[in-house]
């Protein structure tokens, strides 16, 4: 590459040339391809952004590099005249001569140039009348082959000049690797990550920080703080138009605005327009929001900086600008609102947004900022009982119980008669009390209020996945709790909120699960995304690995289920609900396979499920139930009976009253066992159902009544069938699997499930390397049918059949079909 040096001294600032390249600057290969792709291609090329951002020098960068030859002329803030005859003696490559600046004597220059020729106008802005309409103006119109003009300059070259960026200030941005190199290289073990947030990359910026934090001096740091708002006041906001940099001074009273928000809080109409500007400018960045509405987050470093700009220029424009945002905020982003209020110190305003807004904020993940915000309001504010209220939910979601029940008991006994109190502690109640007969006593109430037309359509949106953990833990109908759910997401739609869906998507399909209703849960949970983390997913758990989990566990997938229970174990918070009940649901995974190590090691998550009840939710009985199936599983039903009518004592929720019975039946109390299974509160549930039609088969086996055992089997098949419920099948005690073998004899719709339940063999099997086709025969020779009779119904041939029986017998080590069956 060659640069040309031509005589600038009329014109330029810089009669050598381009500038020199520094030899401490980080390499910007990426940048530089990128350039070198664009201008190569393209006859003009515009790189724009505020000063600081590195144009000049990535510039350089790539001059140095590419093999095109260049001409750099750095504009000063002279007349048409000297830019136009520069351009000309650039393109001649000659000393700066009189003569007219035409078009003519630069095409007869490049018509006699055997390569094309690139020319870096820097400081273009200054370039503005022969860009209008000067020589420029007219090359700009019709680029002439052989000739690339770049133009680099600030935002003015946007706005006066007309000229839309190639490459702003987002690509000339520091990425976070390319910061570390630069902290690497000063000594600096600052945070890339941070840096990058807190700048948007912005060159002048990183380098200053990163000087700072490498000297660690207090006073080095003010200094560099003092450098910062001398360059954002007089450099970036004094090369923006007048209306731009008013906008960006009010604007960024706010860290993130909206087209309408900037629009209400700077009276400016052209408020979007003005966004953009200052997204390509570097000083926001756009981020995706629900419903499509565009939002702009402000630079940290350029929005503290511009506040301060703001006081020191006009001392009381900020309190203005607070209590409209305050305003326009308070149903949208209350936090932030409240925030304002109490930044212009109107404790009482902050407070009422609070008291609007606690319940959404709670559900949505902002309960630390609750908390946190209840104790930034002055004393006399904060110790009304409806704050005490809502600081004791805040902090009952955050896990801390007895600081929620301290502030409960502070609230009840300061309670005020006002109306509003009343209504708060309705819904209050579904998250502070454990009784699970005073949670249902507390949900009618808060029922009536999801119905109250002066609730905002985000309030009600919270109401309504409240009152749906409420109806799962006391155990209302699943079409109630799927009711609340579909209320929950629509109103949340209605204001564009993505958390409360999302939570509600989770519990719908746990809710799906239990009802047995798995073909739908399959298909929900794949469309789940990712989970976010924030206080209600800490004070209610993993729901989403949860409802994974139990779709799989019922499906008769063990190892699935036991991952899934795993990982909600070992990702929730340690007492959170659904932690619990992956706890739980992991035993009876456990006791369903058979395998005595797993029972060992899901016993020992046991002692983390508590004794009494919370939340609402029987844990003692689930703890009872699971310990009695673990004792089954092992073979000590001497041990594991008692368990089990311990905890018929009380009314049982369905999971543990589908262990209970379970327990019974095998151990032939077939009367307790029914009587566990009809004592369930809580929904009608497919599992619960499933069980009962099984047991009661059983009890007809028992008094020789086949015809009516096989009329009860069927309809468990009924239920279970049509949405692949393998679990009760494949896990049946011998009695019962031999009451299925015979009914594959009498045909009927589902066959062809019962006989994949009676194929699917228990994880030892598998374990004891049976391949699929083994375990799959294995299945069939625990029926009645011949050996040709099961080579017929697999389509293979006799002999085929023959082989994989001997390769069963040798890897189970047994010589008979009775062993083998005796064995599996």
């Amino acid at each position: 590459m060659t640069v040309a040096a031509v005589d600038t001294a009329r014109w330029s600032r810089a009669a050598e040339g381009p500038p020199t390249r520094a030899s401490h600057l980080i390499e910007r290969p990426t940048l530089v391809a990128e350039l070198e792709r664009i201008i190569s291609r393209e006859p003009v090329t515009v790189v724009a952004a505020p000063s600081g951002w590195g144009k000049t020098v990535a510039l350089v960068e790539w001059a140095t590099l590419s093999p095109l030859e260049v001409a750099w002329l750095t504009v000063a803030p002279l007349d048409e005249e000297s830019v136009d005859l520069a351009l000309v003696s650039a393109v001649e490559q000659s000393s700066l001569r009189s003569g007219p600046a035409t078009r003519d004597r630069i095409e007869l220059a490049l018509a006699q140039r055997t390569s094309p020729l690139v020319i870096v106008l820097d400081d273009a802005q200054h370039a503005e009348a022969s860009i209008r309409s000067g020589l420029l103006a007219g090359l700009l119109a019709q680029p002439l082959p052989g000739l690339h003009l770049v133009f680099a300059g600030t935002a003015a070259l946007e706005l006066t000049a007309g000229l839309t960026p190639d490459v702003d200030a987002g690509r000339l941005a520091f990425a976070v690797e390319e910061i570390e190199a630069l902290a690497s290289g000063v000594g600096s073990a600052v945070d890339a990550k941070a840096l990058h947030h807190e700048t948007g990359g912005w060159p002048v910026a990183v380098r200053l920080l990163l000087s700072a934090e490498a000297n660690r001096q207090d006073a080095r740091a003010r200094r560099t703080n003092e450098l910062m708002h001398e360059y954002v006041r007089d450099v970036v906001l004094a090369d923006l138009d007048r209306d731009l940099a008013a906008f960006v001074l009010d604007a960024t009273i706010c860290d993130e605005v909206t087209p309408r928000l900037a629009g209400v809080v700077t009276e400016q109409v052209h408020a979007a327009t003005q966004l953009e500007r200052c997204r390509r400018l570097g000083l926001a960045e756009r981020v995706d929001a629900g419903a499509g509405t565009p939002v702009y987050r402000w630079r940290p470093l350029i929005a503290r900086q511009c506040r301060e700009v703001l006081a020191e220029q006009r001392p009381g424009r900020s309190a203005v600008l607070r209590r409209r945002a305050a305003t326009a905020l308070r149903e949208s982003r209350p936090l932030e609102a409240a925030a304002h209020f109490l930044a212009v110190g109107d404790a009482e305003a902050a407070a009422r947004v609070i008291q609007d807004s606690w319940l959404w904020l709670l559900l949505t993940g902002s309960a630390d900022a609750v908390e946190r915000l209840g104790v930034a309001l002055p004393t006399s504010v904060a110790s009304g009982p409806a704050l005490q209220l809502i600081r004791a939910c805040a902090r009952e979601v955050m896990g801390e119980r007895r600081a929620a029940r301290e502030l409960f008991e502070t609230a009840e006994a300061a309670a005020s008669t006002d109306p509003s109190y009343r209504r708060q502690r309705e819904l209050a109640l579904l998250l502070l009390v454990d009784g699970r007969e005073e949670l249902a006593e507390a949900a009618a109430p808060a029922r009536m209020q999801l119905h109250d037309d002066r609730r905002s359509p985000r309030e009600q949106a919270a109401i309504a996945l409240l009152i749906a953990w409420t109806e799962a833990r006391v155990g209302a109908s699943i079409d109630a709790l799927l009711t609340a759910l579909a209320v929950a997401e629509r109103k949340a739609e209605v204001v564009g909120d993505e958390e409360i869906p999302r939570m509600a998507h989770e519990l719908r399909v746990y809710a799906l699960a239990w009802a047995g209703r798995l073909t739908e849960a399959r298909v929900q949970l794949a469309s789940l995304s990712a989970e976010a983390s924030g206080s209600w997913e800490r004070y209610v758990g993993p729901t989403r690995d949860v409802a994974e989990g139990l779709v799989a566990h019922l499906s008769g997938d063990l190892p699935a289920a036991r991952r899934a229970f795993r990982r909600a174990i070992s990702a929730g918070p340690n007492r959170a609900p659904f932690t619990n009940l992956a706890r739980v649901l992991l035993v009876a995974t456990a006791a369903a396979s058979g395998d005595l190590r797993q029972c060992r090691r899901a016993a020992l998550h046991l002692r983390f499920v508590p004794r009494v009840e919370v939340q609402g939710i029987a844990w003692p009985a689930l703890r009872q139930a699971m310990l009695g199936s673990m004792e089954l599983a092992a073979g000590e039903f001497a041990r594991a009976v008692p368990l089990a009518q311990a905890g018929t004592e009380a009314p049982l929720t369905p999971i543990a009253a589908v262990a209970v019975a379970g327990v019974l039946r095998r151990t032939g109390r077939l009367d307790e066992a029914l009587g566990a299974l009809a004592s369930t509160t809580g929904p009608d549930v497919a599992a619960v159902r499933v069980e009962t039609r099984l047991t009661m088969a059983v009890r007809e086996l028992r008094q020789e009544r086949a015809d009516a055992a096989h009329a009860l089997l069927d309809r468990a098949l009924a239920v279970a069938a049509p949405e692949r419920m393998s679990l009760p099948f494949t896990t049946a005690e011998p009695r019962l699997r031999e009451l299925m073998e015979r009914h594959l004899d009498r045909g009927g719709l589902h066959v062809e499930f019962l006989r994949g339940c009676l194929g699917a063999q228990p994880e030892e099997a598998a374990a004891r390397g049976l391949s699929r086709r083994e375990q799959e025969v294995l299945g069939y020779l625990r029926t009645h049918l011949t050996t040709t009779e099961i080579a017929s119904r697999l389509g293979l041939s006799h002999n085929t059949v023959k082989t994989h029986q001997s390769h069963i017998y040798r890897k189970l080590g047994v010589t008979s079909r009775r062993e083998a069956m005796r064995s599996a």
